[in-house]
């Protein structure tokens, strides 16, 4: 219901400079409250609604309070399974001398939230080079663990892939990450650039790499911007959170832009997340993102994944263009049109059926239909 939505975005813009979304000042309704209960545990902002409760903005009934204690404490249950996997994971890759880096949940929950407990995480997301990404896979499924999806020729996803999810004996899940996002955007990032620079952070007493502020702040826009149809509360907020609360280098945030080419992204996250929060407060980096002026290529590359026609086939054809070199081209193109024939008998009937609905595809992205 639209009324349990408005709120659920009033209490993941909680503790926001320039919020303007009110929080309910009496106690809702059951079948209203129960809505923004499931609602709020679906999005992960559990968090944020136990602190706007804590702190008296969020009118709630004793055993409304209790509801939301008991959900976000099944929350924080898994933040801790996941964290322990976390440990776990890189210790067999760093075991196996595999560089490794810590993405989105994990990373942001300890870096850029006062308190972790108010950023919860549904998965572990690794970063690992290209170079070794094949190993990473092989290294994580080594004891029981498996990859849910093939790739669709033998070493596509560590030369061209956004990466592989695995999974766990227990269901839990590992994204394993060569870059930011499938399709062109992904494509055009660099990933030396990812491990050119060093942050890190603690978890129990460990210490774990993860990316500097400004591409965690420019991953946060991909996440927001390119990942699910409707965009999800936790990475808009993430967006915010490190926008409004840390001292972003405007020059570095340019510069990562223009080697990327995914200033557009960076535009549309802010709008989104300004305008899903209602913020009236704006900075240098919201500025320049509102001024921002895309190329074509920004342009095609992001209706991919936000257009009325988005999927995962049409990312993939718009990577083509930002594969760089005639060779690459062709060996990304054979691998998505010809794939080996597992992966063809989990997705499609047949070769012809694959390679006419590419053929499809690409008359239409040339036509604009």
């Amino acid at each position: 219901m639209k009324a349990a939505a408005d709120v659920c975005r009033a209490v993941a813009s909680y503790g926001l400079p320039g919020g303007a979304l009110p929080l309910p000042r009496r106690p809702l309704d059951p079948p209203v409250w129960d809505a923004v209960l499931e609602r709020a545990a679906r999005q992960r902002v559990t968090g944020h609604l136990a602190f706007a409760l804590e702190e008296g903005a969020f009118a709630a009934t004793q055993p409304q309070r209790s509801a939301a204690a008991e959900h976000h404490e099944r929350a924080l249950a898994l933040d801790l399974l996941l964290e322990r996997l976390l440990l776990a994971s890189v210790e067999r890759l760093e075991h196996a001398s595999i560089p490794v880096k810590i993405l989105k949940g994990t990373a942001l929950a300890h870096t850029r939230y006062a308190n972790p407990s108010l950023r919860s995480s549904g998965d572990v997301d690794l970063l690992v080079p290209g170079s070794h990404f094949d190993a990473a896979v092989e290294t994580l499924c080594a004891r029981g663990a498996r990859r849910r999806y093939r790739e669709p020729r033998r070493g596509f996803d560590q030369r061209f892939g956004k990466g592989a999810c695995v999974e766990t004996r227990d269901g839990l899940q590992i994204d394993v990450h060569r870059t930011f996002v499938a399709g062109p955007f992904g494509l055009a990032v660099d990933p030396d650039d990812l491990f050119a620079t060093h942050a890190s952070f603690r978890v129990a007493d460990r210490e774990l790499a993860c990316l500097d502020l400004e591409a965690q702040l420019i991953h946060a826009c991909f996440h927001a911007t390119l990942g699910d149809a409707e965009p999800r509360l936790v990475p808009l907020r993430d967006v915010a959170q490190i926008a409004l609360h840390a001292d972003v280098d405007m020059d570095r945030i340019v510069d990562l832009c223009s080697r990327w080419q995914c200033g557009i992204v960076v535009q549309h996250a802010t709008r989104l997340a300004w305008e899903a929060f209602a913020l009236t407060t704006s900075n240098e980096f919201v500025r320049w993102g509102a001024r921002y002026a895309p190329s074509p290529f920004e342009r095609r590359a992001l209706d991919a994944y936000v257009g009325p026609d988005r999927s995962y086939a049409r990312q993939a054809l718009a990577g083509l263009s930002a594969v760089v070199g005639v060779r690459a081209k062709a060996a990304y193109a054979r691998a998505l049109l010809v794939p080996d024939a597992p992966y063809l008998r989990e997705r499609d009937r047949g070769y012809l059926r694959r390679l006419t609905r590419g053929v499809r595809l690409l008359v239409n992205e040339r036509t604009g239909q």
